[in-house]
């Protein structure tokens, strides 16, 4: 019943978001209603001013900025604020957020258990900024982020109150990298052809005032494939690797509601991460549609020590509304299944 009240409440709220779309200019603040395993119920409020270059809004316009300020029943709180800006072929991406986010932690490794779940409560503070210019077919330019994590309260006997797990008593990390993108997608929210790709390189150094010394690496590659009748075949291909002394709250993650869906957020963590997903996604007529995908992965201290033949699976079926056919933003209720185990996610956009 609850989840009926959030499709009619979020499709009400949007309608505004709809009507703001006629032109090249908008101005929206509109509520949020999510759900989700690691969050439970959320409500709040997002502001977007984006300003396109052309008619098509369903493409990346050319300068956004955009607000969030979310809260959950499990006491979550997050602010976020990003800007995005095009200086002629060039681009500057800046962001910033707070979150108080209580949250569980496992153990570190691929063979970490339920049994051995502890609560922290964690303040972050983030900022990042980016400049990128074309070269040769690609972005390519500077990466600079910068994290604070406060450890509120950690578990009183547990592994994060032992001091024997990094970033157990907080962090601080700066790093600067270089990152390199492609994107050919002909959809900013849910595209039917094209690619989109990321990779950054980071060095988080103490004389950049980082409180360790390591070195981190993330390669994000979606492709779109536009089938018969609308149809669209989606893959993700996501590679991330660390080396040296990095806190737990850095290391790649396995699970949530993008990668990996039916397991919990940050369920398993380490040094090092593969994982992939596939998803098919179907027109059903009028504003509904319907999705079918598979997903696997495995965390591993480094990439050379990952399990190819002991991949953790999640697989499920989801309902796409589309909240706005102009810039194609789809209103997403999935069920996914893994380890015996059934989650259901309510959300804005699509996975990937």
């Amino acid at each position: 019943m609850r989840l009926a009240y959030l499709i009619l409440i979020s499709v009400f709220a949007m309608n505004s978001f709809a009507l703001c779309l006629e032109t090249t200019e908008r101005l929206v603040v509109i509520p949020a209603f999510f759900s989700s395993p690691d969050t439970g119920f959320g409500v709040g409020i997002f502001g977007i001013r984006d300003i396109s270059p052309s008619p098509n809004l369903s493409l990346l316009p050319g300068e956004i900025d955009s607000l969030a300020l979310l809260y959950t029943e499990r006491n979550q709180t997050v602010f976020s604020y990003g800007k995005e800006l095009n200086l002629g072929q060039n681009r500057i991406k800046l962001k910033t957020s707070f979150l108080k986010y209580p949250s569980y932690f496992y153990g570190i490794g691929p063979s970490s258990s339920l049994a051995d779940e502890e609560s922290f409560s964690p303040i972050n503070l983030y900022f990042s900024g980016s400049y990128t210019m074309p070269w040769n077919g690609l972005s390519v330019g500077p990466v600079y982020e910068y994290t604070r994590y406060v450890m509120e309260t950690v578990e009183s006997g547990g592994l994060l109150d032992s001091g024997t797990v990094p970033g157990g008593d907080g962090a601080i990390l700066s790093g600067l990298g270089l990152g390199i993108d492609i994107d050919s997608r002909n959809a900013f929210y849910s595209p039917s052809k094209g690619i989109n790709f990321h990779f950054e390189y980071l060095l988080f150094r103490r004389y950049f005032g980082s409180s360790s010394n390591f070195n981190q690496f993330k390669l994000d590659w979606r492709s779109y494939w536009g089938l018969l009748n609308e149809q669209v075949l989606a893959v993700q291909l996501m590679v991330e690797s660390s080396a040296g002394d990095i806190p737990f709250q850095r290391m790649a993650q396995l699970g949530g509601d993008m990668m990996l869906r039916g397991v919990l957020s940050g369920r398993y963590i380490d040094k090092s991460f593969i994982a992939t997903q596939i998803e098919y996604r179907l027109p059903l007529g009028g504003i509904f549609g319907a999705v079918f995908y598979a997903a696997a992965g495995q965390v591993a201290s480094s990439l050379d020590s990952v399990d190819l033949l002991n991949l953790k699976v999640a697989f499920g079926t989801g309902l796409r509304i589309t909240l706005d056919p102009m810039s194609k933003l789809n209103l997403r209720i999935d069920i996914a299944f893994s380890e015996n185990n059934r989650k259901v996610y309510f959300k804005a956009m699509e996975a990937f």
